[in-house]
């Protein structure tokens, strides 16, 4: 048997072909007669005939296996044809009974990734001082465009406190199924206290997503994180028994918000993600062991 394969050489590379099992499944020997591969023209030729039997194969198999690699522009598109195919059976006769079955092969234009929310999962975080208070940023990906990069492979985090973090390897979805929410924990020691207003200005933070496509695109989302100082509930910028009324009020309660969603509030109040001043989604004792350890403290 024998074909030929014509190809753009600007959209796609052939760097190797190799004898299937068609002609030999049966364990006979074979005969390679000629295996070319012309990159200035595009063109692939085989020829491939059985050694020391008269008779032929009657099973499906693979004649080669030829490997490309694309080196067009994305967007770019060739078909790959196959072309002066000939067939000799076992009385040394052209066979007709064939199927010849072109493809076109597409470059595709990685897209960047679709962030669909970023943010905190507590209204309200407070800094941590003596005792863990853990902030939890989540981000919602989504990627269903076949054109886009298959997987995320790399996210960094602004806090927006001058730190920085990373989340790679092993993310735990792909935005392919849907949607992927990825959370990170972050301990702020700093907050924003504005003297004219006396009030709290939000943290800007950030994500950027990266995918894995060639090349790789890369998303970015900001948002604000609310960081109060340890200790103050309510956000007036002292510590006193204002904050322990808020504990005492919810005293015992735990999350109620919208947790289930990536980006959706723990907690279904303000009051409630002040009383948690430790975010760890119930309101107890150790809330008020901060409130009576920060007693007295002021913000600026």
């Amino acid at each position: 048997m024998q074909y030929t394969i014509k190809y753009d050489p600007s959209v796609l590379r052939a760097e190797s072909q190799v004898s299937g099992d068609f002609l030999s499944q049966d364990g006979n020997k074979t005969m390679v007669v000629v295996n070319k591969i012309d990159h200035a023209t595009g063109t692939i030729e085989y020829a491939e005939t059985r050694v020391g039997t008269d008779t032929g194969v009657t099973r499906r198999g693979t004649v080669a296996k030829i490997q490309f690699t694309a080196i067009g522009e994305p967007g770019a598109t060739t078909s790959i044809n196959i072309t002066e195919v000939v067939l000799v059976d076992s009385d040394k006769q052209e066979n007709k009974w064939y199927e010849v079955h072109n493809g076109t092969v597409t470059i595709y234009k990685n897209k960047p990734p679709v962030i669909l929310c970023a943010g905190s999962k507590h209204l309200i975080n407070n800094a941590q001082k003596k005792y863990e208070s853990l902030a939890v940023l989540c981000v919602n990906v989504t990627d269903p465009d076949e054109e886009k990069g298959y997987n995320i492979s790399y996210i960094r985090w602004s806090f927006g406190d001058g730190q920085y973090g990373t989340t790679e390897g092993g993310l735990p979805c792909d935005p392919h199924s849907g949607v992927c929410c990825i959370c990170k924990n972050h301990s702020y020691i700093t907050w924003k206290w504005n003297s004219s207003t006396n009030s709290y200005e939000p943290l800007k933070a950030s994500v950027t997503v990266t995918d894995d496509g060639c090349p790789e695109m890369s998303t970015t989302e900001y948002f604000d994180v609310i960081v109060y100082m340890a200790g103050d509930a309510n956000g007036d910028g002292v510590v006193n028994i204002l904050d322990a009324v808020w504990i005492g009020k919810h005293f015992g309660e735990k999350c109620d918000g919208t947790a289930a969603t990536c980006c959706g509030h723990v907690w279904s109040s303000e009051e409630q993600s002040g009383a948690d001043l430790n975010n760890d989604c119930e309101i107890n004792i150790l809330d008020a062991v901060i409130v009576g350890t920060m007693w007295g403290h002021a913000a600026w």
